[in-house]
């Protein structure tokens, strides 16, 4: 099996799960990419370290966060190295997109590696 590929890990800042009713007054959350869209964008970004034919992404959840007073719309993203599959799964990392409130990218944080044993 070959060396199972790496995304560049940055952890996310600290930040609570909110509802739309949690909002800051006046606040509207704007979304301006999809699914498909939002994942385009990750390998763009990861463009140097990926290898596309070993690259899978998938959808793991949309949640509304605030952190440090400001909300956010927080997409969870999982990267998978099919390369690495075994019985027990691939090795793979959680990625999460955070945008503003306007609906453009405010950042992205990813996890470290996690490979099943």
């Amino acid at each position: 099996m070959p060396a199972p590929i790496e995304l560049p890990v940055r952890a996310q800042p600290p930040f609570q799960e909110i509802t739309y009713a949690g909002l800051p007054a006046g606040t509207e959350m704007v979304v301006r990419l999809d699914t498909a869209e939002i994942i385009a964008s990750l390998k763009n970004r990861f463009d140097s370290v990926l290898v596309p034919e070993r690259s899978g992404f998938s959808l793991q959840q949309e949640e509304l966060i605030l952190s440090n007073g400001t909300p956010y719309r927080r997409v969870w993203v999982h990267y998978e190295d099919s390369a690495t599959w075994s019985t027990h799964g691939a090795c793979g990392q959680n990625i999460y997109a955070w945008f503003r409130a306007s609906g453009e990218l405010a950042d992205v944080f990813v996890e470290p590696l996690v490979c099943p044993i």
